[in-house]
Formats: C-alpha cells, structure tokens, sequence
C-alpha cells in the first residue's frame, strides 16, 4: 500500500487512541504484522487481505481516482 494509505491508517488510530495491539487484535493479527503493514520499507503491506481488514476495522474505504481528480 501507499505511503498516504498508511498515514491515513496511523492518523484514524491516533485519533481514535488505538494502539498497533488493539488494531492488531480486532483484525486478527499479532502486534509486529500491524507494524510491518504500517512499515514504510518497501514492499510493506503488499497483503490486501491484510489491509481490507484493517480498513475495516478502522471504517474506512479505498477510492481510486484519476489524475484529473487529483488536480481538482
């Protein structure tokens, strides 16, 4: 997943007061895999099943939009 994806996530957590182990245990997944998901190395949070959960979980959703969408 993108950087902007994961920022997304992190912002929806800290303003929800959610820890990585609360997310991690709503989603069924250990701690350090939350982490990884969050990571910024490359190829972190390539697991969609992994991300639709956490996306969930936190209420929110993916929007693809085009080039001309961005600009506006």
């Amino acid at each position: 997943m993108n950087d902007q994806i994961r920022e997304k996530v992190r912002e929806v957590m800290k303003a929800r007061g959610m820890t990585q182990k609360a997310l991690g245990e709503q989603v069924g997944m250990k701690q350090p895999n939350i982490a990884r998901l969050l990571g910024t190395n490359k190829g972190s949070g390539a697991i969609p099943e992994q991300w639709a959960r956490v996306l969930e979980v936190l209420d929110l959703h993916l929007e693809a939009l085009t080039n001309q969408s961005k600009e506006e």
